[in-house]
């Protein structure tokens, strides 16, 4: 089936502050995402909020993910808690999910 990755942050109440789901479309030989595009996905989401609430999980994840081709089912491949992916792949989702989480440093 075709494989997916939702990066995402949660605030201190385990709430998804924001997300970038992407559907992968060029994968390497080792089975590492190379390309992929942005996609809507609000039911995975969704989905994924009232997870990490029950977690009560804060901070960054991804989430991979893979769509059984016979029932159109999320099934969810593997969580990497603390590690963002595709924050990286383009310089304004990198600004947009990290202006969400502003640091508070005292200097």
């Amino acid at each position: 089936g075709e494989e997916f990755s939702v990066s995402l942050v949660c605030n201190r109440k385990s709430e998804i502050i924001d997300s970038l789901a992407i559907k992968k479309t060029v994968m390497c030989d080792r089975g590492k995402t190379w390309s992929g595009v942005a996609v809507e996905m609000p039911d995975v989401i969704a989905r994924l909020s009232e997870l990490f609430q029950n977690e009560k999980w804060g901070g960054p994840a991804d989430v991979e993910m893979i769509r059984d081709s016979t029932s159109d089912r999320m099934m969810i491949i593997e969580i990497n808690p603390g590690k963002i992916n595709h924050v990286y792949d383009t310089p304004c989702i990198s600004e947009i999910l990290c202006s969400k989480v502003k640091p508070k440093i005292k200097i």
